[in-house]
């Protein structure tokens, strides 16, 4: 499945009116939910529209083709998360905490964004291997923050900042993809209200401190 070229375009900035901007934001709904739960093959743009409240002709009109509507539910969580990293208190020092906070944005970000994952997984299973809109930028000023970091010697020199990113990413991912079974496998209780919270302090400790225990 291909998606438009411009998938991986830094986020726009373009203010429609309020109507067309209500009915965007109806059809984005709309196609998150359906895409989240059917993959891009299984939602059709007669579904989305009924869906939405609205005609065919008008998600044509805002997105063109289906690729184009996908492209566009997908950029919008990278827009949703820029600004959640851009808030005040996202502002990061060059040190553990910085690390500390970045890992605990994204984590808090996929635990209030449960289509997220699931649209992540319906990707991987349609063989879609493009980058997200705006995914170069977000992990280029992680990259480049990393790098500083270094240079400032809050991080090791060992430490490859590409494969750093992936691994915090991919442990944070894992949780929320596998969940249930992995709660099953651990004997955790998966309604435990405080289980994210845990994993969450515990992949920290282990970023911030390693496994092995503290000199005598």
């Amino acid at each position: 499945m291909k998606t438009s070229p411009e998938s991986d375009a830094k986020p726009s900035a373009s203010v429609p009116d309020s109507r067309s901007d209500g009915t965007r934001t109806q059809i984005l709904n709309a196609a998150e939910a359906a895409f989240a739960e059917r993959g891009f093959a299984g939602t059709s743009m007669r579904e989305v529209s009924a869906a939405a409240g609205t005609s065919q002709a008008l998600l044509h009109h805002h997105f063109g083709t289906k690729a184009g509507l996908y492209d566009a539910v997908k950029l919008r969580f990278t827009e949703r998360y820029l600004v959640h990293r851009s808030a005040p208190e996202a502002l990061r020092g060059l040190d553990g905490e910085g690390i500390v906070g970045e890992v605990t944005r994204y984590f808090r970000f996929l635990q209030e964004s449960p289509n997220l994952s699931r649209l992540i997984s319906w990707a991987r299973l349609e063989g879609d291997s493009s980058p997200w809109g705006g995914m170069a930028q977000i992990w280029g000023e992680v990259q480049r923050w990393l790098e500083n970091a270094k240079a400032d010697g809050a991080v090791r020199d060992t430490v490859d900042p590409g494969l750093l990113m992936v691994m915090g990413a991919a442990a944070v991912q894992y949780w929320f993809d596998h969940r249930e079974v992995l709660c099953r496998v651990i004997g955790a209780d998966a309604d435990d209200p405080s289980l994210d919270d845990r994993y969450l302090e515990h992949f920290v400790r282990v970023i911030v401190h390693g496994t092995a225990p503290p000199p005598r």
